[in-house]
């Protein structure tokens, strides 16, 4: 009953006409901050959850979670390494890669590229980068005719070089003698079967063909290859699973093995990713409190006009406590009406942001993020349940907070005095 008559006797008193015109002001201003504040904090952390998103699926699509670099020069027994990890359980696939560091060349024009040999049969269980293949698919590097090379190529490179599918472009490697010093350089036809487009530094770096074409230009061992990818079941726990791993198989084949991880390479992506989130996360706090300044500010005014009222209230037995608990509850409307209009508009605002910039960018002529900078051009947005809840969640108890002084105050009101002026 206490708590139902305290909730009512809020309500009317949020109801009531404010006498003066900064008290409405601030009533106004303290909902407006309280709104602004929650919407652009389901927005900032909806993109940072897109970003994460598109790093994972894009990034990650041809960086392996875990590369296994031996020791020595090579991996020489691949397959008996790949059956060792099959008894791993945090590792969900793997696949040898043969690197090499090269030129491409067409028509006087060349780049220098990091060529990665796969392996088609088994790449997939590593790699989800087919989806950004034009053109063709790793299992087609594997040509029938043994005189036909066949490569995929960034869409930066093809762009420098001036390449296009259907085209020849040359392939010019030094290979380092058995004394350490470079031969002279050799070059290779290929035919661009395909053009892969990642966005950032990958697609100006990055370039496939088939692992046995690979291993015939340095020479390698159909079992050999320099580097072992692995994907992992948790990309975040990479480094560490990857360790694991190694302990496993360097038991097992008596070879001792170098351990890189996703975090290594691409890992400043994501600690930035993280560092924004951290960021926005505590701009939560000071922009609600900034916000919760008014909702003080606010109910001492109103404390002030509605001191008669109180005194009338006390005389007619109301407890005090009852008085503490209105105020806390006229603070609390205020609050939670900016909450909902704040979350309304962040929600849908962030589940549309994508479209949003798309028509900003093209209403003012400009592009907010260049995919030759950036692993993407656009501004991903993924709106979680369990944001909204924070942002909510945290906003309402620092609204809380705020009325208590208020409240304090409210509940010192002597009636005999105030009655007695009147």
């Amino acid at each position: 009953m206490s708590s139902m008559l305290s909730l009512l006797i809020g309500w009317r008193f949020s109801q009531a006409k404010r006498q003066s015109t900064m008290a409405k002001f601030l009533s106004w201003s303290s909902c407006i901050g309280v709104a602004l504040g929650v919407m652009v904090l389901i927005i900032g952390l909806s993109a940072m959850n897109g970003f994460e998103n598109e790093l994972k699926h894009r990034v990650l699509g041809v960086i392996p979670n875990v590369e296994f670099k031996s020791v020595t020069s090579k991996i020489e027994e691949v397959p008996t390494v790949q059956e060792a990890l099959q008894d791993e359980e945090n590792v969900l696939g793997s696949t040898p890669l043969v690197v090499l560091n090269a030129i491409l060349s067409k028509d006087a024009l060349f780049k220098g590229v990091n060529v990665r040999g796969v392996d088609p049969d088994t790449a997939r269980s590593v790699f989800n980068a087919e989806e950004f293949i034009e053109g063709a698919s790793f299992k087609d590097l594997r040509s029938e005719n043994e005189h036909q090379k066949s490569i995929i190529v960034g869409a930066q490179i093809a762009e420098k070089i001036n390449a296009h599918i259907g085209d020849n472009i040359e392939l010019v490697i030094a290979k380092a003698s058995e004394n350490g010093t470079l031969n002279i350089p050799t070059g290779y036809v290929f035919k661009v079967i395909g053009i892969f487009k990642i966005g950032g530094d990958i697609d100006n770096l990055m370039s496939f063909i088939d692992i046995k074409d690979a291993r015939d230009i340095l020479d390698l061992k159909d079992t050999e290859a320099n580097l072992l990818a692995l994907k992992v079941k948790d990309i975040y726990q990479a480094q560490a699973q990857g360790f694991e791993a190694a302990k496993h198989i360097a038991h097992i084949t008596h070879t001792s093995y170098y351990v890189h991880s996703w975090m290594l390479t691409m890992g400043r992506l994501y600690n930035d990713i993280q560092m924004i989130r951290s960021i926005l996360y505590l701009a939560l706090v000071l922009i609600i409190t900034v916000a919760s300044f008014n909702i003080v500010s606010n109910l001492m005014m109103m404390t002030n006009e509605k001191r008669s009222e109180v005194a009338i209230l006390l005389s007619l037995g109301i407890k005090k406590f009852t008085i503490f608990k209105s105020f806390m509850t006229l603070g609390l409307i205020s609050g939670g009406i900016g909450i909902v209009i704040g979350t309304v508009l962040g929600c849908f605002i962030a589940s549309n942001l994508t479209s949003i910039i798309a028509v900003i960018e093209q209403l003012f002529g400009f592009k907010l993020l260049n995919s030759h900078t950036y692993f993407i051009d656009y501004v991903p947005s993924i709106l979680k349940y369990q944001d909204v809840l924070l942002v909510t969640g945290v906003t309402l108890v620092i609204c809380l907070i705020a009325t208590l002084i208020p409240a304090y105050f409210a509940n010192r009101v002597s009636p005999a005095r105030e009655l007695s002026q009147k």
